[in-house]
């Protein structure tokens, strides 16, 4: 019984995430691929809303793409530069960051902490 929870659970991430190539290949403007990105990973994750921060490489800056929060006047006035913390730690570990995993590390950035506060996140991952 537990099997088969497990394979129908990789069998609908296996075709969420085989539907997902095929809208990225298919999906020319950037509004409505940030969509199905945001759209596909609130489905996997199981999480009611999502944000989506893409890079502005002109500006070295990170800037809301696509939102379906509430307070995206908050959102929409984070900035920050691919050189902050954040952005970095994603990029070096290449993993998601949990809020939960941050309480009492020694080594937890207060920066990091503060960004996280800022957008009411509980989970970033890096889509690199």
């Amino acid at each position: 019984m537990v099997r088969d929870v497990l394979d129908k659970d990789k069998h609908e991430a296996y075709e969420t995430l085989t539907e997902f190539s095929h809208a990225m290949v298919s999906i020319v403007d950037l509004p409505s691929l940030a969509q199905t990105i945001l759209n596909t990973l609130k489905s996997v994750l199981n999480v009611q809303t999502g944000s989506l921060f893409l890079l502005d490489n002109e500006k070295d800056t990170y800037t809301l793409s696509f939102t379906d929060e509430t307070g995206i006047e908050a959102l929409q006035s984070i900035r920050f530069s691919a050189s902050d913390e954040l952005p970095h730690y994603l990029r070096s570990s290449n993993t998601f960051l949990f809020r939960t995993d941050l309480k009492g590390l020694p080594q937890t950035i207060p920066s990091i902490v503060h960004t996280l506060d800022a957008m009411a996140s509980e989970v970033c991952l890096p889509l690199i």
